[in-house]
């Protein structure tokens, strides 16, 4: 993956919440487009599962799919 695949999912308007699956099995939700921040090389999500005060770090190279994050209506 690269910045760009998953800018098109941040930057999505109207902003629909996604899943990001790493290589080693993690997955983490960003459900505001706020939540996350793309680097060159790195991506940041700030309070993954709700977690208060974490932030995730991961390079693109790990990131095997991206999907949205299916909620209840």
């Amino acid at each position: 993956m690269n910045p760009e695949d998953i800018q098109e999912f941040s930057s999505k308007q109207p902003f629909e919440p996604f899943v990001i699956h790493l290589t080693d099995g993690r997955s983490f939700e960003v459900k505001h487009p706020d939540a996350i921040a793309l680097g060159r090389r790195r991506a940041v999500v700030s309070n993954p599962g709700g977690e208060g005060g974490e932030f995730i770090h991961f390079a693109y190279r790990h990131v095997t799919s991206i999907d949205l994050l299916e909620t209840s209506a």
